[in-house]
């Protein structure tokens, strides 16, 4: 998370810890291990490779807070379904410059928010998905 720069690097290991428990939004490590330790996403990953369970729990917590500050309108299954053919067709798009805008828009228009964080070190998942609350996916 430090090479991230998702975290501060302290020079003491109480306030490293500290520094880490902030990031996941958690007052201890039991209370980490008790919203971490099972993640709510499906992820797509290499079964050839096993991932970090820190590590994929720092990744996920970094799409979610991403993901909570893109505005969307409540879900709609049915929106979304149709809007998929026209999410479908941005695939053909080699810049992400291009496509990716694009892509939440219309998305987000549906309620659901996609992000791109790129795997730190140690996380062999390529894709997760999340219901982050009843109105958006």
């Amino acid at each position: 998370m430090q090479v991230q720069g998702w975290v501060d690097t302290c020079s003491h290991a109480g306030q490293q810890v500290s520094a880490c428990l902030n990031y996941f939004a958690v007052a201890s490590i039991e209370a980490w291990r008790e919203r971490c330790g099972q993640p709510l996403a499906v992820c797509r990953s290499s079964k050839s490779y096993a991932t970090q369970q820190g590590t994929l729990a720092s990744w996920l917590c970094r799409a979610e807070t991403q993901a909570a500050s893109i505005a969307c309108r409540p879900y709609a299954a049915k929106a979304f379904r149709t809007a998929l053919q026209e999410i479908r067709a941005l695939s053909c798009e080699a810049d992400p410059s291009m496509f990716v805008p694009q892509l939440q828009a219309l998305a987000g228009a549906t309620g659901v928010a996609v992000v791109f964080v790129p795997a730190p070190p140690g996380c062999r998942v390529s894709g997760a998905t999340q219901w982050l609350n009843l109105d958006r996916g």
